[in-house]
């Protein structure tokens, strides 16, 4: 990675992606800790008995992750305590997405795909697990690795950068919406199909 850096404006925008991706995670659960417990132990990956306990320490990590992030952010290029700060909450992002990974992996594995995969989808909806969480798990650890791994360039941001940051992310929260509308009636259509 030696000669190469991420232009500012692209790591704001990382951040506040992969920020927004986990307090919404983080509110979701602490909103109905129950149902996040319920969710955690259908996951039969650990004794149903750590369940709350996972789904606490889940909402404290998720939520401390998108505070790292972007408070990180502030912090200019080079090293500096902030940058400490955003390299741990970008690990961290990492380390749970692999965790939560991990766990659909051994449920695909099993055969168990009807299993709310706890990532509330739009109107409500959480989408079943399967591969497509595999993959949109290694997108988003793709993107805080490149946080850890590249510094961030000394260019100076400019009022263009403000308006593509907007832009961009409202780009990804369409992207988002889609797959996860698409992930949540994929078993819809495909009952609607099988049902013809």
């Amino acid at each position: 990675m030696m000669g190469l850096s991420v232009d500012p404006m692209i790591a704001w925008l990382l951040r506040l992606a992969l920020a927004g991706v986990f307090i919404q995670a983080a509110v979701h659960k602490a909103r109905d800790l129950d149902a996040a417990t319920q969710i955690i132990a259908d996951y039969k990956v650990t004794p149903v008995e750590w369940a709350h306990f996972h789904a606490v320490a889940a909402t404290l990590a998720e939520a401390a992750v998108a505070v790292g992030l972007v408070v990180s952010g502030f912090g200019g290029p080079g090293p500096g305590a902030l940058a400490t700060v955003g390299s741990l909450a970008a690990l961290g992002a990492i380390a749970l997405l692999v965790l939560y990974s991990a766990g659909i992996g051994v449920n695909l594995a099993r055969g168990r795909r009807d299993i709310d995969c706890g990532c509330l989808g739009p109107a409500g909806k959480s989408p079943r697990i399967g591969p497509w969480l595999l993959v949109r798990n290694g997108v988003l650890a793709s993107c805080a690795g490149a946080l850890v791994l590249m510094p961030v360039s000394s260019r100076p941001l400019y009022w263009i950068d403000f308006l593509s940051l907007a832009g961009g992310l409202l780009a990804l929260t369409l992207v988002w919406v889609a797959v996860h509308v698409m992930a949540a009636t994929a078993p819809l259509v495909r009952s609607r199909e099988t049902s013809t």
